[in-house]
C-alpha cells in the first residue's frame, strides 16, 4: 500500500515500529552519543540504504521522518519534531535506543538542533537521471501526470539535491554516497561507521540502479539547464569514488 506525503514523494506504508508511548521529560544525550541522520533524498537508492540499515541496526533503531502525514513516520518524530519539541528528539532518541534517523528532510529541519553531535548521510544521484526517475516514479503511481518538460522546470526539482542538503557545510557531512557507485559506496560507509550494511537494491523500477533512462534531446538539454548548479556540486562527489 503507498501512501502520498505532502511533497508529493511516495512512501511505502509500514506499521510504526516505534509504538506510541507517552514522553516523559527528555534528558540531555551524551557526548559520545552521535547517531546517523540519513537525508533520503528521493530516487538516490535511499530506500535501498534505509532498508539495509534496518536489516543491520534492527527495526526499532531506525527511527523515521517522511512528514506528518505519512504513516511510515514514527511515533517519537510525531511527538517531538511535528509536536514543537523538536529540541528534545536527541535525548528521547538515545532513550529508546535510536541509531539512525532517516527520511525525504531538509538538512534545516535539524541542523539547528544536531550539528556536529551527528553524523550526517545522504545518497547522490547524477541529477538528470534523478529528475526523471523521480518523474517517472510519480507517474507510474498516479500522482502526476504531465510530460516530463513539464515535470522539469517546476521550482521543487531544480536543484533539488542542493537545497535538501542547504544548511550543512562540506565537513559537516560525515558520508555521501553515489547511487551509481552504490556497491561501491556502501563498502565505504561500512569503513567509515564501522557496520555491516548489506547491499540491496529496493524500490528500484528498471531492475538495476546502472541502468540509465534515455529521453529526447530537448528534454535533456532542458533538465541540464535547470539543474546546472546540481551538476557540478554531484560531479565533485561523484569524482571521490573515480579515485
Amino acid at each position: 500500500m503507498l501512501r502520498v506525503q505532502q511533497t508529493g514523494a511516495i512512501v511505502p506504508f509500514t506499521s510504526d515500529e516505534h509504538a506510541f508511548q507517552q514522553l516523559g521529560e527528555a534528558r540531555e544525550a551524551p557526548e559520545d552519543y552521535q547517531p546517523l541522520v540519513f537525508i533520503h533524498i528521493p530516487k538516490t537508492a535511499g530506500t535501498s540504504f534505509r532498508q539495509a540499515a534496518e536489516e543491520s541496526l534492527g527495526l526499532h533503531a531506525v527511527a523515521k521522518d517522511y512528514g506528518t502525514a505519512s504513516p511510515a513516520t514514527s511515533a517519537l518524530v510525531q511527538q517531538t519534531v511535528y509536536s514543537d519539541r523538536v529540541d528534545e528528539l536527541l535525548g528521547h532518541m538515545h532513550a529508546q535506543g535510536i541509531q539512525m534517523l532517516s527520511g525525504h528532510f531538509p538538512a534545516k529541519r535539524y541542523a539547528h538542533v544536531f550539528r556536529q553531535r551527528v553524523r550526517w548521510c545522504t545518497f547522490l544521484r547524477d541529477p538528470v537521471q534523478r529528475v526523471i526517475s523521480e518523474h517517472e516514479h510519480l507517474v507510474r503511481h498516479g500522482v502526476y501526470a504531465e510530460p516530463l518538460m513539464n515535470f522539469c522546470q517546476l521550482g521543487g526539482q531544480r536543484n533539488k539535491q542542493i537545497r535538501m542538503l542547504n544548511g550543512l557545510g562540506p565537513d559537516e557531512l560525515f558520508f555521501v554516497g553515489i547511487t551509481e557507485q552504490y556497491r561501491r559506496s556502501i563498502e565505504v560507509f561500512n569503513q567509515k561507521a564501522q557496520t555491516d550494511f548489506h547491499y540491496l537494491e529496493e524500490n528500484v523500477a528498471r531492475g538495476s540502479l546502472e541502468k540509465l533512462h534515455e529521453v529526447p534531446r530537448d528534454v535533456l538539454e532542458m533538465i541540464r539547464e535547470q539543474n546546472a548548479e546540481e551538476i557540478a556540486f554531484y560531479k565533485r562527489y561523484e569524482a571521490r569514488y573515480a579515485e
